[in-house]
């Protein structure tokens, strides 16, 4: 049962993705949401993100370089999927990612495993 719209989604497991479960939403679409800064910039490490010549390394993530970074990483690990983030203003700690399609979602699964 899909929680957040209170919808039932398939379980089934994927004929193209072996051992991936198959993720049927109803309007195609998987939203990501809020993610803390810290997570952020790990899920950016994960996709291989480097940082330009020009940004220090530190040990506290900036808000507007993780989110450079997930814009380069992100599409690069996903051979062109689209993620947008967004800063959020009323919370320093926290990125809003957006929703992707689910063929995306596979890409970043296979992406992420090691």
């Amino acid at each position: 049962m899909d929680l957040i719209h209170g919808r039932r989604v398939s379980r089934r497991r994927s004929r193209k993705s072996p051992g991936l479960p198959r993720a049927d939403t109803p309007e195609g679409r998987i939203t990501l949401g809020p993610i803390r800064i810290d997570d952020a910039a790990r899920l950016a490490r994960l996709l291989d993100a480097v940082p330009q010549a020009s940004e220090q390394p530190s040990t506290t993530a900036d808000a507007t370089t993780v989110k450079t970074l997930l814009d380069h990483a992100f599409p690069q690990a996903t051979g062109g999927g689209a993620l947008s983030v967004l800063v959020r203003e009323n919370a320093p700690t926290l990125l809003d990612l957006g929703s992707i399609d689910a063929r995306t979602a596979r890409r970043l699964i296979r992406a992420l495993q090691f």
